[in-house]
């Protein structure tokens, strides 16, 4: 996944995909212990999942994707519309 997929940047996160053939879009979310507590560490893996959940049809349409999104040290998203809009960016300049 990390040597083939192709990687995004963002201030909080660092995306990785790619194609899987296996007709279906899959995600990942892999959260440091150095981003803060359990708390805090859950929380943003909640974000994360309802923004797939939400918007896996409008990521990469008409793509089989695995995606893992893996949060940076010293992330700044604080809510929902924080990380959605921050996520939404990243995919918007994705091109497979």
């Amino acid at each position: 996944m990390f040597k083939e997929g192709k990687r995004l940047h963002t201030r909080s996160f660092l995306v990785t995909v790619r194609k899987n053939g296996l007709g279906v879009k899959r995600l990942g979310v892999s959260v440091s212990s150095e981003v803060g507590g359990a708390v805090k560490r859950n929380r943003l893996k909640r974000l994360i999942r309802e923004f797939f959940r939400l918007n896996k049809h409008e990521i990469l349409p008409e793509r089989d994707v695995d995606i893992v999104v893996t949060v940076k040290k010293g992330a700044a998203v604080k809510d929902y519309a924080g990380a959605g809009e921050e996520l939404k960016k990243a995919f918007e300049g994705l091109r497979l």
